[in-house]
């Protein structure tokens, strides 16, 4: 429960930065990308190459999503 509100606000935050500042946006999307990988492979203590695809789409979706919907609506 507490993954889906982080996520939620850092959707939100990304939402916000890409219209604001973006290549801060790109730069911390890179570094929040990073991040969860970094975490998932300190978590799990294994090479599951699975749960860090999932960190990176998770990741993807979260930092990079907001600009995606920015840009389709125009």
């Amino acid at each position: 429960m507490i993954a889906v509100v982080v996520g939620a606000l850092l959707f939100k935050g990304f939402e916000r930065l890409w219209d604001m500042l973006p290549w801060v946006a790109l730069i911390l999307a890179v570094l929040v990308i990073v991040g969860l990988v970094a975490m998932v492979r300190i978590l799990r203590r294994t090479d599951d190459m699975f749960s860090m695809v999932i960190a990176i789409v998770v990741g993807v979706f979260v930092t990079l999503g907001p600009l995606a919907f920015q840009l389709s609506t125009g």
